[in-house]
């Protein structure tokens, strides 16, 4: 007894009271109904404690990032969270209290640490981080200025964020412990855990036959973006921890061979509308118009028997991409085959160029080019996984980037990648450059570009542009266009940067530059920022044409342009002051422009759902290049293919409808709404079909290195091809 009164220290007789069995205790001690009551509403709390902090993270972080409840993913969210924190706590049962509390601070640290980076991430780029992405930590590193203004910007979510934190540390000190609990008692949170994410995944199941719904997401086609929007962070770093670990190559997906629709198109184009342009700086001398009739209308294919090759492979998954381009209905030549042939091409992916950046006043060559040439109604550029590189690859391919895993065109470096119009033009005698005045191994793209057959010259390797950022699009323009301008036959490609986020004078020295110019405008600083920088682009571009006509070149080049994405780096109240109406979220904020212009157009406006996809196809047609079109996941914008658009989350555009596929709703156009129920539902679930399937094949086709395979059979890598009448 004497020995026992010495022991004065509480954490000394916690440990070695709970070293002795409950049942010896109760024989010396005896009962104690106070103390059994604190014991068990102990071992409860320890039970539920851990659910209630990360339902309190993960629902609270939900609703704060998709501004309010906006669906049933509240529910899927709140539950997968507390199955989480019942898993958690029957591992800090395991534990006597000293330990249990260091490892459930760690763990409490680590999980509030999780949700900080999403919240500073997803508010910078509209995307979830994922392990893959992590690969660009070291490219990104430009952007941590935006990531201590998103924490601002979300300091409310911040703190709350460290609410269980708090909770926890009030916890310990009003008495609080935690108890090692038996095999049974530590199993039991485990069982219903069990039972919790059971019951999601039934109710889950009650979708299944719902293409593109939570339960396809969900088990086979995991789309970062939208599985964390709909199950919760949590959850998104396990399937991107399983997803990591069970990426196969060989793995295509579920690909599904569907029957066309029969539905005649819509016309592409309609007459031009009166809004006026700006004056040409050229005279035409000529004006390229659409082929006359009789027009060819015979299918743009080489001489490859897709079902032979799929008989002959006993690869699994180049048999199924064989089968697939099997199946695929050729896009037919039109009137506008041709219309550019022999062409000069200059095409540029620019930097955040999007319709807030057109503007008369500001940016006049910018207007005169979407405006005087092919204006493109309803053109799209979706956003992707990797932003910028995604954007690009999607242009340069005419394949869709993998959205199970980032950077696609970084991946590509290491296949063959003769489909690329680098490398149709350097086999037709052309000089081929790419440009792009930022550093040359960002992305990897001094690895992609050159693969692409582009004799490729960046900031650090051969481009000797002010270190500054972002850097000038002028400066680009000045010293490239000599490399190039005297040859007889050239194509060239831009990556432009002057557009760059972020829009803060500080930051951004483009806008710096500008600024002078916009400063009475009625915006915020971010806005006015935004626009100055695009006038440095502006800029490049009426260099660009003053030095081509300036060599006589003008008349033969043809100038292609378009966006890598919409304007992120820009807040949503940002963008609907610069567009002067709020903007629809779903579609409307992905609207872009393409540009297809040479001086002598003839102004039209083309009304057919089109997206950077088609930009590809769609350039071989006009500069009548003989192609494959079954290669291509896009189409020939001129063609009588029907227009699809189609985004990362399975929602997609088509001529005659707006699919959401994050909740399910279809809004119909041009007399659509008109059809009966049953044939709706035909178009709408063939559609999702094709999307699904152009995803997962685009993705094989990167995976498995697959133009390898179909090289010999491409004339402009095998010039003797063309005397066997195969051009």
């Amino acid at each position: 007894m004497e020995d026992f009164n010495k022991l004065t220290n509480e954490s000394e007789l916690s440990e070695i009271l709970e070293e002795i069995p409950d049942e010896t205790l109760e024989i010396y001690v005896g009962t104690d109904p106070e103390g059994d009551k604190k014991e068990r509403d102990n071992r409860i709390l320890q039970w539920i404690l851990p659910a209630l902090f990360l339902i309190w993270d993960e629902v609270l972080f939900h609703i704060y990032v998709n501004v309010g409840i906006h669906d049933a993913s509240i529910l899927y969210i709140a539950l997968f969270a507390a199955a989480f924190g019942l898993v958690y706590a029957a591992m800090i049962g395991l534990f006597a209290d000293r330990v249990a509390t260091v490892v459930s601070t760690i763990l409490l640290g680590l999980l509030t640490l999780l949700f900080i980076v999403q919240t500073f991430y997803q508010r910078i780029f509209n995307n979830y981080l994922t392990f893959s992405v992590m690969g660009n930590a070291g490219d990104a590193k430009q952007f941590w200025r935006a990531g201590v203004r998103s924490l601002w910007a979300r300091a409310p979510l911040v703190l709350i964020l460290f609410v269980p934190i708090a909770a926890y540390v009030v916890l310990r000190r009003k008495g609080f412990r935690h108890q090692r609990l038996s095999t049974f008692k530590a199993a039991t949170p485990l069982a219903i855990a069990f039972g919790v994410i059971l019951m999601a995944f039934l109710v889950m199941t009650n979708g299944k036959s719902h293409r593109n719904g939570r339960y396809d997401v969900f088990f086979e086609e995991w789309q970062a973006d939208r599985g964390v929007r709909e199950n919760g962070v949590l959850v998104g770093v396990v399937q991107d921890l399983y997803r990591a670990a069970t990426y196969h190559p060989e793995d295509v997906g579920k690909v599904v061979i569907v029957e066309p629709i029969s539905i005649t198109p819509p016309p592409i184009s309609k007459p031009p509308t009166a809004t006026p342009t700006p004056e040409p700086t050229h005279r035409p001398e000529h004006t390229p118009t659409p082929t006359p009739t009789p027009v060819d209308r015979s299918p743009h294919t080489l001489d490859i028997d897709f079902a032979s090759l799929a008989e002959e492979t006993d690869n699994a998954a180049i048999k199924t991409i064989d089968e697939y381009l099997a199946s695929v209905e050729p896009v037919n030549k039109n009137e506008y085959t041709g219309m550019f042939e022999g062409y000069n091409l200059i095409m540029l992916t620019c930097e955040t160029f999007t319709p807030l950046a057109v503007r008369r006043d500001l940016t006049p060559t910018l207007y005169k080019l979407v405006h005087s040439g092919m204006y493109f109604e309803n053109f799209y550029t979706p956003y992707w996984i990797t932003s910028t590189s995604d954007g690009e690859y999607t242009v340069c391919t005419g394949l869709l980037p993998d959205t199970q895993k980032s950077n696609s065109f970084s991946r590509s470096a290491e296949n063959d990648m003769s489909g690329c119009l680098g490398h149709i033009f350097r086999g037709m005698g052309y000089t081929t450059f790419a440009f792009h005045n930022h550093d040359a191994d960002y992305y990897d793209r001094d690895k992609s570009h050159p693969n692409m057959g582009y004799t490729f010259v960046a900031k650090g390797a051969g481009l000797n542009v002010t270190d500054q950022f972002p850097e000038s699009d002028l400066e680009m323009m000045e010293l490239s266009i000599p490399m190039y301008i005297n040859e007889e036959h050239f194509h060239v490609y831009y990556m432009t940067m002057s557009g760059h986020m972020e829009y803060y004078w500080s930051d951004q020295a483009m806008g710096k530059k500008h600024q002078d110019e916009v400063k009475d405008l009625p915006y915020s600083e971010e806005s006015k920022c935004y626009l100055a920088a695009n006038i440095e682009l502006d800029l490049a571009m009426k260099y660009l044409i003053e030095q081509l006509e300036a060599a006589g070149k003008l008349d033969n080049t043809l100038i292609v342009m378009t966006g890598d994405h919409y304007a992120y780096g820009l807040t949503d109240g940002q963008r609907d002051e610069l567009a002067g109406h709020t903007q629809d979220k779903v579609f409307e904020m992905y609207q872009n422009h393409l540009v297809i212009w040479n001086p002598n157009i003839d102004p039209q406006t083309i009304t057919k759902a089109a997206c950077s996809l088609d930009v590809m196809p769609t350039l071989l047609n006009l500069l009548g290049i003989e192609y494959d079109s079954r290669l291509y996941m896009g189409t020939d914008i001129f063609s009588d293919s029907l227009g699809l658009v189609q985004f990362k989350d399975n929602s997609f555009i088509t001529d005659y409808v707006r699919y959401n596929a994050n909740n399910g709703t279809a809004e119909w156009l041009l007399g659509a709404d008109t059809w009966d129920a049953d044939y709706k539902s035909k178009y709408l679930e063939t559609y999702k079909t094709i999307v699904r399937n152009k995803f997962n094949i685009s993705r094989a086709m990167l995976n498995n290195n697959y133009y390898a395979t179909i090289e010999k059979y491409l004339w402009w890598k095998h010039p003797e091809l063309l005397t066997k009448g195969n051009q």
